[in-house]
């Protein structure tokens, strides 16, 4: 893992306690940050399930 992508899994998302004091700009960053977390967490789950799966694999044997 490249010292970026460290940097960046340390990240802490800041959940706005209003959403009504954003701007447009300042919702569609925020929606943004959102969805590439979601797309992180999606590929954590995918590479545990592949974890499980060959473990599981390799003690059903």
């Amino acid at each position: 893992m490249e010292d970026d992508d460290i940097r960046k899994s340390r990240e802490i998302i800041v959940f706005p306690q209003s959403l009504e004091n954003l701007g447009i700009e300042e919702l569609e960053a925020y929606i943004s940050g959102l969805e590439k977390e979601i797309i992180r967490a999606g590929k954590m789950i995918a590479a545990k399930k592949d974890s499980r799966s060959s473990a599981e694999s390799v003690f059903k044997k």
